[in-house]
């Protein structure tokens, strides 16, 4: 079955949105505006949803380590939108849900500061259930149990004291001088 023309502009814009991502410099953060208007370009093309999570899909499988992140959130973000405005008619949680381990998995050459990122995205997925059949599978998936062993041992090391120093012996006061004898008269 052939797309609209109108789909095909929305999935080209979809993909415009998505090269905008790319262009995020290592080491900066990707803008939450960024973030809005990629999973709003997602959302408007519900249409041709599957082309939309493909799409997305391939973006954070095939972008640089530092853009993958990115990916993520607009996942997060399309999913929650979709669950929220359309509820029991939900198309992108299931979607997503089916390639959802490929997908994190995808982030195994991020930095550590995203796979705990990552971590921290899983952990809201399993409160609010947006992928219950893959909730455990997600939650020993081998990037976030890497990076849970990751954060366990800084934790580990910050917490567990330090070897003290032995502090010098406290030095005794000096006496004080005492004072001179008055001269006589």
């Amino acid at each position: 079955m052939a797309a609209t023309p109108e789909a095909e502009a929305m999935l080209k814009a979809l993909h415009g949105e998505l090269d905008a991502l790319l262009r995020t410099l290592p080491g900066k953060a990707v803008s939450a505006s960024k973030i809005r208007s990629v999973a709003k370009a997602c959302f408007d093309l519900r249409v041709e949803y599957k082309r939309a999570v493909h799409a997305i899909e391939r973006f954070v499988s095939k972008a640089p380590p530092h853009c993958k992140l990115g990916g993520i959130y607009v996942i997060d973000a399309v999913c929650r939108r979709s669950r929220a405005q359309l509820g029991d008619k939900d198309v992108f949680s299931p979607r997503f849900e089916k390639q959802i381990e490929a997908t994190v998995d995808a982030m195994r050459g991020s930095s550590a500061d995203d796979r705990a990122a990552l971590v921290r995205v899983i952990v809201e997925w399993n409160k609010q259930k947006l992928f219950p059949a893959k909730a455990d599978a997600l939650s020993s998936c081998a990037v976030v149990a890497e990076t849970k062993r990751d954060l366990e041992k800084k934790v580990a090391a910050s917490s567990s004291p330090r070897p003290r120093e032995r502090s010098p012996r406290p030095r005794e006061p000096e006496p004080e001088p005492e004072p001179e004898p008055a001269p006589p008269p």
